[in-house]
């Protein structure tokens, strides 16, 4: 279900491609008719859409099993409304040609309203009469009855399709014994104790065929204005088969509508369910026939999933919502999945329908044999433990703060995952991070009672938000967050808080609200004597800093920071200090003080055993020594960075290295695996949300593109990096960009554009006082002069870069200013 996405194909199926081109053929020879064969088969609805792989299947294992004289019996199982009986019947029509002798087609009302199942002897007569058996010598009893469907079936080709079954035990006694027949069964449950060839599990429709489906049922034209609001109908039908066809039949029978106004009324609607009626047709109605096969604890199980805020559960979560053992909500969970009424997208990860979810709360809001606060208190008390377990476990390994203490207290009821080891945390905290946001949405809403929880949360999952992201939703959390701590009046909270969030801006690039939020946090903690917290606040507030290319305020709170740490006697943040520090050196062109700053960092680090650290330290250091033309040891440190990083699972810092890894290989003229690792650093970035990863993926990427001669591209990736560095505001971004600009189009023979582009990166570069990009732009400037005959200018220009150069120790680029004019020209 959900998704629409997935097929469940079981059995020894043989799938054939051109299954359906086969069919529409002979592939055995049989008769075409047969005058005493007894067709029962309904007529097959000309609205039939998509399924075609289904069905290709289905097709396919009936032709190899027919050639193998072999009894077939077909499970095709799914959720109410998924369109089983449509499907079976399209196939059996399909199929019809190959079974000459009978075609019967039998309702077993397992979920008829207003009936009940068919027993296994009533079945039984029911076929006998079909196939001519007169009614006073249909036998007394299921087992004689049987027999004698068994012995009338004997040698005959026949198609059977039994539709709605209850279950195996409806179904074994009407199975033939004789090879040559083919049994179709379709059900709401998966029939796993049925033996058979093929077990089918239908899912909801994917979006193309959902959209086709409600066009043929519901006759409006196809343009461009009716298939956008046919999308958002079929997508609020959770792409169920029934749901499409009753809201195609509404529009279909109200001429006066169009296809806008009725995704309008769905969408205003607070009850989609009480939309989806036709007559005496309704999916709750369909919904409602499976929830009264379920015992009465299997019924509040289910009313009790219905009431979480999120989209998937496991056990646990189940657990913690019903108030039961773990072992009683798999087993509940488990008889859920085999009914349909839940799905298992991955294993132990249950997820409801849409359209389940809702009548699973409209039987919360009617039946009342469900505590929806109590449901909700001891699932937000099962998270609060848990993400504390687990964020002590990804915190311990890669930041330098403390695990937080779990919650004090817990309900006798909450059962707690156990949480074991790093990689279990790691995994928990991805599964469940999306279902703990909705859970504080909702928290936030509530008593005041309850709103620590939103503190206590926040801080669970503010490391593994950093690390994995997306920084987005991280932002939104730690907002609130905040609010909780301002209205509780808790302003070492309200610290905290905005800590957090101005880290999370710093990443996405929104430098400015960044600086203003560390430098609340800051100032708060230094109110409070919170040492600890002003100091990391002010390492931040130095990134953040220097990211806006205000590299002296930067240097400041670095080393204001230090001042507080050395005092402490804080080795631990007087390295990352330092290492912000180095930063800074090199960007100023002291590229001597960076490798010393970051250098002692490495030092500290590793005294410490801080292994996060020590990558960080190693990482920038790599970044200095490539450009003092040390590259074999500039690749060493990041492949040692990336190593931890990865180990780590910190999505942003590996990243960050893999693009400086890549701008060495490149340095080292191995530009196609330069290329790979940029482009996974790209995706890397995307995934995060991190704006600046992705500019300088970009950027480099443009560089590598360009000395392997693929220039036109190389155009579109420097203009991409150049549009983020620029809505970003990093000025320091833009003039690299510019600069690399600038020899694309020298290598494209434009040498009077890329000029333009160089003085505009020198401007920048002296702007914000960066003496590297100033003699890389001095000269590009340089070469383009070279390249148009300006030969006295062109010296001038590389002369003054090749000062640059020396005076700041850069190696990198400083004999290649000898490539446009020689030695002799620049004396």
């Amino acid at each position: 279900m959900g998704d629409g996405t997935r097929n469940n194909f079981r059995g020894d199926a043989k799938i054939v491609v051109q299954a359906e081109a086969i069919y529409s053929g002979a592939i055995l020879d049989l008769p075409r008719s047969n005058p005493s064969a007894v067709l029962s088969l309904p007529r097959a609805t000309a609205a039939f859409t998509g399924r075609s792989e289904e069905l290709a299947v289905l097709l396919a294992t009936a032709g190899e099993l027919y050639e193998r004289c072999v009894v077939a019996v077909h499970a095709i199982d799914g959720m109410a409304g998924i369109g089983k009986t449509a499907f079976a019947i399209h196939a059996a029509h399909r199929l019809a040609d190959q079974f000459p002798d009978a075609q019967l087609f039998l309702r077993l009302h397992a979920h008829t309203p207003g009936r009940r199942a068919v027993e296994p002897v009533d079945a039984l007569g029911s076929l006998l009469t079909a196939i001519g058996v007169a009614a006073q010598n249909v036998p007394a009893g299921v087992d004689a009855r049987a027999a004698m469907w068994r012995s009338q079936m004997a040698g005959k080709r026949a198609l059977i399709v039994l539709d709605d079954a209850s279950g195996h035990q409806q179904v074994e006694p009407l199975l033939p014994s004789t090879s040559g027949c083919l049994v179709l069964v379709t059900s709401r449950r998966r029939l796993a104790a049925l033996e058979t060839s093929l077990s089918m599990a239908l899912d909801t429709l994917p979006v193309d065929e959902a959209t086709r489906l409600f066009f043929r049922l519901s006759g409006c034209a196809v343009d461009d204005v009716s298939v956008e609001a046919v999308a958002r109908i079929v997508g609020m039908c959770g792409y169920l088969p029934l749901a499409i066809a009753l809201l195609a039949g509404r529009l279909r029978h109200r001429p006066s509508w169009s296809v806008g106004d009725l995704a309008d009324s769905l969408s205003a609607t607070r009850n989609r369910l009480s939309e989806l009626r036709a007559e005496d047709l309704a999916v709750a109605s369909a919904f409602e026939l499976s929830y009264r096969d379920l015992s009465p604890a299997r019924q509040r199980f289910f009313i009790s999933l219905g009431l979480h805020p999120g989209s998937e559960m496991d056990a646990w979560t189940a657990a913690a919502l019903a108030g039961i053992s773990a072992v009683d909500a798999r087993e509940h969970l488990e008889g859920l999945y085999d009914d349909h009424l839940l799905d298992e997208p991955s294993r132990g990860r249950y997820r409801m329908h849409d359209l389940v979810r809702e009548y699973s709360r409209s039987l919360e809001e009617s039946d009342g044999s469900v505590d929806r606060d109590a449901a909700l208190g001891r699932l937000v008390d099962y998270y609060d433990v848990a993400a504390a377990k687990a964020d002590g476990f990804i915190t311990a390994e890669i930041t330098r703060e403390a695990p937080k203490a779990a919650a004090d207290a817990l309900d006798p009821q909450v059962e707690f995952a156990h949480l074991t080891t790093r990689v279990e945390a790691w995994d928990w905290m991805r599964n469940e991070y999306a279902n703990i946001l909705a859970c504080v949405e909702r928290i936030a809403v509530s008593p005041s009672s309850e709103l620590g929880v939103v503190m206590r949360l926040a801080a669970s999952l503010a490391t593994f938000f950093v690390a994995v992201g997306p920084w987005d939703r991280a932002i939104e959390l730690h907002e609130s967050a905040a609010l909780v701590a301002e209205k509780c009046g808790d302003r070492l909270a309200v610290a905290q808080a905005l800590h957090r969030i101005g880290r999370l801006q710093w990443l996405t690039g929104h430098y400015p609200e960044s600086i203003s939020n560390l430098k609340t946090a800051a100032a708060i903690y230094g109110e409070l004597h919170h040492r600890l917290g002003q100091v990391r606040a002010l390492v931040q507030l130095g990134g953040a800093l220097r990211q806006a290319d205000e590299y002296a305020k930067a240097a400041n709170s670095y080393l204001d920071a230090l001042k507080i740490c050395r005092s402490a006697g804080n080795r631990l943040d007087e390295a990352a200090a330092l290492n912000g520090l180095g930063i800074i050196r090199f960007v100023q062109g002291r590229l001597v003080l960076a490798v010393e700053s970051h250098q002692q960092a490495l030092e500290i680090f590793r005294s410490l055993g801080d292994r996060l650290g020590q990558a960080d330290a190693r990482n920038e250091l790599g970044v200095v020594k490539r450009v003092m033309g040390e590259n074999v040891e500039s690749i060493e440190h990041h492949e040692m960075a990336l190593a931890v990083y990865r180990d780590l699972n910190d999505g942003y810092h590996d990243a960050f290295t893999l693009n400086n890894l890549g701008t060495a290989w490149r340095m080292a003229g191995l530009y196609e695996k330069s290329m790979r690792l940029h482009n996974e650093a790209i995706g890397v970035s995307r995934r995060l949300g991190d704006r600046v990863g992705l500019a300088v993926g970009f950027g480099e990427l443009a560089a590598s593109l360009r000395m392997t001669g693929h220039l036109e591209t190389a155009v579109d990736m420097n203009a991409r990096a150049l549009e983020l560095f620029r809505s970003i505001g990093h000025r320091l971004g833009v003039a690299q960009t510019l600069n690399e600009k600038g020899s694309i189009l020298l290598a494209l023979d434009q040498a009077g554009e890329a000029v333009q582009l160089h003085e505009q990166a020198l401007e920048i570069s002296r702007t914000v006082g960066a003496p590297l990009e100033e003699a890389r732009a001095l000269e590009g400037a340089g070469r383009c002069a070279a390249s148009l005959g300006q030969v006295d200018l062109a010296s001038v220009q590389l002369r003054r870069a090749m000062d640059l150069y020396e005076r700041i120790g850069a190696a990198e680029t400083a004999t290649l200013a000898y490539e446009s004019l020689g030695p002799g020209d620049l004396a």
